[in-house]
């Protein structure tokens, strides 16, 4: 069986799974390609695709398994040093 999945995705939620997949079924062989470009799956061979966001290819069969939660995090002195640079690029005070 072949897998892709995004690279953070996998290392995160993926990969740590993979001992207990494996004891469950031990005669399978995956394959696993981990990318965060969005591959032709059926020119790559790829059974199993595990992707975030909207899907692309409305040819492909869609099955909703979790969902998240996105932040976007930023420290006190970082957004006080881009907002001076912002103001400092627009030309206002």
């Amino acid at each position: 069986m072949r897998v892709s999945a995004a690279t953070a995705f996998a290392m995160l939620h993926l990969i740590p799974e993979l001992p207990r997949f494996f004891a469950d079924h031990p005669q399978l062989t995956v394959e696993i390609i981990l990318d965060d470009r969005m591959i032709d799956l059926a020119a790559e061979g790829v059974d199993i695709s595990l992707r975030m966001g909207t899907l692309a290819d409305s040819t492909a069969i869609v099955r909703k398994i979790a969902t998240g939660r996105r932040s976007v995090l930023a420290t006190p002195s970082y957004l006080k040093r881009a907002a001076a640079l912002r103001f400092q690029r627009s030309g206002e005070p």
